[in-house]
């Protein structure tokens, strides 16, 4: 990755935290966003103890505001932003029957409207999604148990598949 500008939702810890430090061992300039800024601290001062560079930037990505705020910053800061990666994810456990809409509302807002926020903020679109592998994904069961009991989960995964697919083609 060089130098490259990389904006990291959800970032703050779990799978974004070791998502972070991949992407700072490539040489990437970090932007870590997330909801919580004392993990974001924790995040950015691993990266920073592994010898790479990151801000961290607080974010709500069901908010457009902040992701368009967040962006700007990524972009005033390093001057541009290179790559724009939708880690951040929420789950609400419970079958179709069990789950309030107010559920797959968020979960919606978290895991699937942020990548298109993200995308159309920041203007990756097109060749930028081709690296998507829906294939892959599904082999693995990914967003085809809609009546499972992660429903939210499993219908949003599905979402976000057409989402990429229409930026990619």
């Amino acid at each position: 990755l060089g130098s490259k500008a990389v904006a990291l939702t959800g970032g703050s810890r779990g799978i974004g935290r070791g998502v972070a430090l991949a992407l700072a061992r490539e040489g990437a300039k970090l932007a870590v966003m997330a909801r919580s800024e004392a993990d974001l601290r924790e995040t950015v001062r691993q990266v920073e103890t592994a010898g790479g560079q990151a801000i961290p930037i607080a974010c709500d990505v069901t908010d457009e505001a902040s992701v368009q705020a967040a962006v700007a910053d990524v972009v005033e800061r390093y001057g541009g932003l290179d790559l724009f990666v939708s880690n951040a994810g929420v789950l609400r456990a419970g079958g179709v029957t069990e789950q309030p809409v107010a559920d797959f509302d968020f979960v919606t807002a978290v895991d699937a409207d942020q990548i298109l926020a993200g995308a159309i903020e920041t203007d990756i679109l097109a060749d930028d999604f081709g690296h998507f592998d829906r294939e892959r994904s599904e082999d693995r069961g990914v967003g085809k148990e809609c009546g499972s009991r992660w429903s939210p989960y499993h219908q949003n995964i599905a979402h976000v598949f057409e989402i990429v697919e229409r930026f990619a083609h």
